[in-house]
């Protein structure tokens, strides 16, 4: 077991891959494995196609759900993105602006005050998503802003690395609706960021893969092919993840989708 929770017990295997055994307020998600009753007094697990052992004790996989963490975009435009996206960041930047990354968001001077380390972790996150975003515009290696957000910040998901799954959440996004490809970059941010923590790290590779929570799979796909209002709600339910991590993931999709906002000619959807 790498660490147990109240709802939620991970494990990881001998090459780093981690299972979640949740209970059903948690919910269902690429590595989740949802059960009614859960409890740490189940130090390792082993599983198999259709079943589970917990503690060598047999427990049936048939009856857990089964979720479908791939986005399938069918219809979306850039257009309804780009709009959709202006409602996002507007709506973020008028209500989360004294909460964390969302100050990425808005004008630097008129942000809430920030102690002096807050303003220097905040600078951090700005420099290495600048990096980064440039990197991706330019063409070139996005090593030197991955380095500097990868395990940057507190959270058992540190906010650099929730930062670096937005940008993976818009690379993702931006393929799948024809603006470019984005293969290499997320490969190559999976590559550098490989060095922070377990839990991290397994979110980063499912995201970066093309495998979603649900939370994240229903902003991303409202965003491309719903109303404002309907992107607005999915919006409200992914910033409920966590204490900050799925607003700071939200902060990071915003301002990488800003700087892929110019289909390429041809490639865009119609």
């Amino acid at each position: 077991m790498l660490a147990a929770f109240s709802h939620v017990l991970n494990y990881v295997n001998s090459v780093g891959e981690i299972a979640c055994l949740v209970d059903t307020t948690i919910g269902p998600g690429p590595n989740h494995i949802v059960f009614s009753d859960i409890g740490p007094r189940w130090c390792w697990i082993q599983i198999t196609e259709d079943s589970l052992f917990l503690e060598e004790i047999p427990q049936s996989l048939l009856g857990s759900p089964r979720y479908c963490s791939t986005l399938c975009i069918s219809g979306g435009t850039w257009e309804t993105l780009a709009h959709n996206l202006t409602g996002l960041h507007e709506w973020l930047a008028k209500t989360s602006t004294g909460n964390g990354t969302a100050r990425l968001l808005v004008d630097p001077e008129s942000a809430v005050a920030m102690t002096v380390a807050e303003r220097a972790l905040l600078d951090q996150y700005r420099q290495g998503l600048a990096l980064v975003l440039q990197a991706l515009e330019q063409g070139r290696s996005v090593k030197a802003g991955v380095t500097l957000l990868s395990g940057l910040g507190p959270g058992l998901t540190p906010t650099g690395d929730d930062l670096l799954a937005g940008v993976l959440c818009a690379l993702f996004l931006a393929e799948r609706m024809g603006l470019r490809g984005t293969k290499e970059s997320r490969v190559e941010i999976l590559q550098i960021s490989g060095d922070t923590n377990p839990i991290s790290r397994a979110m980063l590779q499912l995201i970066g893969d093309g495998h979603f929570f649900p939370v994240i799979k229903g902003l991303l796909q409202a965003l491309s092919d719903a109303t404002w209002e309907e992107a607005k709600q999915q919006a409200r339910d992914l910033c409920s993840m966590g204490a900050t991590s799925g607003l700071d993931l939200a902060v990071g999709l915003i301002l990488t989708c800003r700087r892929l906002n110019q289909p390429n000619s041809g490639e865009a959807s119609k």
